[in-house]
């Protein structure tokens, strides 16, 4: 008898290896894995994760969705995904995909109507953050400007963010090494949609953007949306104590780039007070040690102070 379910054993097709297939992350990035389980973070609403299975067998993985908007679900281009458990901004779900097939699943963050998010930067982000959940103004997501902690507590910074009850999505700061937030965050500049609102992230931490990353920015801000945020670590002038951009030539672009594409509000972060001015139909904010709350709804758009 052992030797007939032996038998039965060998005939059963293995699962493929790890190295036979090909994983990718957009919005986010693949922070640890272990055996048959991974652990994503998603740095945005809308990060999609896709598996090449070049082997001939199955490959089976359990993955790990961290800093997930509350009632997202995944959907596949079959529909929607299963989940096998949800626990605060994580979803678990168990994947399968046939040897010699792509599959792919993106998360919605299962935002339709009026919403709310918070901007903030700095080292003392958590703590902020936690009094902002406790308020009758909790947003559905935060967006950190930058310099959250150092290279060596940054895993640490994440953890904490990720204890909230709603997500942040972060951009680097002059503080952040390039290497270690990628690692941890994923691409440092990316676009998400959220009920028909479009958010830009923008890397200008050393100064400049760059021909590259503006021709970019060009061809995202195109279109009619209802409202365009843009967010970036330093602002666009200097400020009495901090640095704002370097070159002067591609920030005079930037002024007429956003006036020409009708950006509703662009929010930096490097300063040490709060600010606002509007220039050309656009709204700029400088956020100091507070957060700014952002209520979006079929009426407009209202800042608040938190």
């Amino acid at each position: 008898m052992k030797s007939f379910w032996l038998a039965i054993l060998l005939l059963l097709p293995a699962p493929a290896f790890a190295s036979e297939a090909d994983l990718g992350v957009q919005g986010g990035v693949i922070q640890r894995r272990e055996g048959e389980q991974i652990t994503i973070w998603a740095n945005s609403p809308q990060t999609s994760y896709t598996i090449d299975n070049r082997g001939r067998e199955f490959f089976h993985v359990k993955v790990q969705w961290r800093n997930v908007p509350a009632g997202s679900f995944l959907v596949t281009p079959q529909g929607v995904a299963d989940a096998l458990s949800r626990s605060g901004g994580t979803i678990l779900s168990s994947v399968s995909v046939p040897g010699g097939s792509r599959a792919a699943w993106q998360l919605n963050c299962n935002i339709k109507g009026d919403y709310r998010f918070a901007v903030v930067a700095g080292v003392t982000t958590p703590e902020i953050l936690k009094r902002v959940e406790k308020t009758d103004r909790k947003p559905h997501f935060a967006i950190h400007l930058g310099n959250g902690a150092s290279s060596n507590g940054y895993y640490q910074f994440l953890n904490r963010l990720s204890a909230l009850s709603f997500p942040t999505y972060i951009i680097p700061g002059r503080h952040d090494k390039s290497a270690n937030f990628v690692r941890l965050c994923g691409k440092s500049k990316q676009i998400f949609d959220v009920a028909g609102d479009r958010f830009v992230f923008l890397d200008n931490r050393f100064g400049r953007l760059g021909k590259s990353q503006i021709n970019w920015l060009d061809g995202v801000l195109a279109g009619p949306r209802r409202n365009t945020f843009v967010f970036l670590h330093l602002p666009l002038s200097s400020t009495r104590s901090l640095p704002g951009m370097s070159d002067r030539s591609e920030v005079r672009r930037l002024y007429r780039l956003f006036a020409e594409r009708k950006v509703t509000s662009v929010f930096a972060g490097n300063t040490l007070t709060y600010s606002r001015e509007k220039r050309g139909g656009t709204e700029f904010f400088s956020v100091g040690g507070r957060a700014v709350g952002v209520a979006v709804s079929s009426r407009g758009v209202t800042i608040h102070p938190y």
